[in-house]
């Protein structure tokens, strides 16, 4: 690949990953399971990392100076539903891993370049393990983060109810669970997480989300408002039910987000204050330091730390921050 872009350590290794697998495609004659899962594990590496490239860099301004009508495209390509596990001739993959990695090689880390990288990545990996699989259901959600904002809400959350719905059926079958045997034996870093967890992202993602469009006063009536504050509800509820996965890290940032939106919505201090003060000490230290590093939302950051600092006091917040800076 020519070196027009500096590329960070985990893009570099990413693509690095994703070409060696590739060689391996290519002098290999007979595409047994292992192999299709090695290229499709390379491949979600790939979209991860764009994916996360254009939410913490591009994020906003970016995304909206792509050509419009292409994105509307991808974005109703997107909410129209995706792949779900293709009888793919070798030669098809090879056509369409091809296309993923001309645009490696032709990666310059604009918008474009990532958005391209992560439909052309992720598709793929639909392609070949269908949705209802720890790989499929990773590659839903990084297709659908960076469209977020130009999703209707009703599509985005429907994006996300459907990976968890996924994720839910998914549960529980033999060729997952013979998947996660495997993925115990991988490096950690390279391990996937569980089904019940990506669920929990997915249905995370709605809820900051729907937290996001109030923070930045993007509603335009009180009834859009508490639309908002009922869809992530019904997400923190169907997140936390006991069969699902209730040690979720962001669990406390999803229900805090709630008490925020209650907030904002009803002109009113006290449903977050309240929340804040009832928590032990070491939880809500623990929630403002997950806090900025959780969120692509400025104003649901800012938002959300200016009422910690009237309730709790800035010595108490900056106290927090201090044991993140020296962890």
């Amino acid at each position: 690949m020519e070196e027009r872009t500096e590329l960070s350590k985990k893009m570099r290794s990413a693509f690095d990953g994703l070409n060696a697998q590739a060689e391996k495609f290519a002098t290999t004659n007979e595409l047994t399971p292992s192999a299709i899962e090695a290229l499709a594990l390379s491949l979600l590496n790939v979209e991860r990392a764009c994916s996360r490239r254009v939410v913490s860099k591009h994020w906003g301004e970016g995304v909206h100076d792509v050509d419009p009508q292409e994105l509307e495209e991808r974005v109703l390509d997107l909410a129209s539903g995706s792949p779900n596990g293709e009888a793919l001739e070798r030669s098809d993959i090879a056509k369409r891993l091809g296309a993923v990695l001309k645009a490696v090689n032709e990666y310059d880390d604009s918008v474009d370049a990532n958005l391209q990288l992560i439909g052309l990545a992720g598709k793929l990996v639909l392609s070949l393990h269908g949705r209802q699989s720890a790989t499929g259901a990773l590659a839903q959600v990084n297709l659908g983060l960076p469209y977020k904002q130009l999703m209707t809400w009703e599509d985005f959350w429907s994006h996300c109810d459907s990976i968890a719905d996924d994720c839910d059926a998914a549960h529980g079958k033999a060729e997952l669970e013979a998947f996660y045997e495997r993925n115990k034996k991988r490096p950690s870093e390279q391990r996937l997480p569980g089904i019940k967890r990506i669920a929990s992202y997915a249905l995370q993602n709605s809820i900051t989300y729907s937290a996001h469009e109030v923070a930045s006063n993007s509603i335009h009536s009180r009834e859009e408002g508490e639309h908002l504050i009922a869809r992530a509800k019904d997400s923190l509820s169907r997140m936390s039910e006991r069969n699902r996965d209730r040690s979720f890290e962001l669990l406390p940032w999803a229900r805090a987000s709630i008490c925020l939106m209650e907030d904002l919505v009803s002109g009113e201090s006290e449903s977050l204050p309240s929340h804040l003060t009832a928590l032990p000490e070491g939880e809500v230290q623990s929630l403002i330091r997950l806090v900025p590093d959780c969120e692509d939302s400025e104003e649901l950051v800012e938002a959300f730390m200016q009422v910690a600092i009237e309730t709790l006091g800035e010595q108490f917040v900056n106290h927090a921050l201090l044991q993140t800076s020296q962890a």
